[in-house]
């Protein structure tokens, strides 16, 4: 009987608990798709530095990317309403802190 890997929720825990992650996460909706560079200006967070972070968002599936027409920069989009409860959990309370 195959045991539970635990490792991946401490994985991913470790992403969302990111705080410049979490600044993105919570800067992101899931109507409202912006570039890269939109989210690095509103969040005055170097390009390179939020791109990386993108990046690794993206990689476990807590954004999702859009293309206009298929041409263009990426734009991205929150996916935390396919995340557990807890993701949800970590990113209001992190966007309660900020403002």
């Amino acid at each position: 009987m195959s045991q539970p890997d635990h490792r991946v929720r401490n994985t991913r825990e470790a992403v969302v608990r990111h705080d410049a992650r979490l600044d993105i996460l919570c800067c992101l909706d899931a109507d409202e798709p912006m570039t890269a560079e939109q989210i690095s200006g509103r969040m005055g967070m170097e390009f390179r530095r939020t791109a990386y972070h993108l990046k690794v968002l993206h990689a476990f599936g807590l954004v999702g990317t859009r293309q206009r027409g298929g041409r263009g920069p990426a734009l991205y989009v929150s996916r935390l309403e396919r995340q557990p409860e807890w993701v949800t959990v970590a990113v209001s309370e992190h966007r309660e802190v900020a403002t």
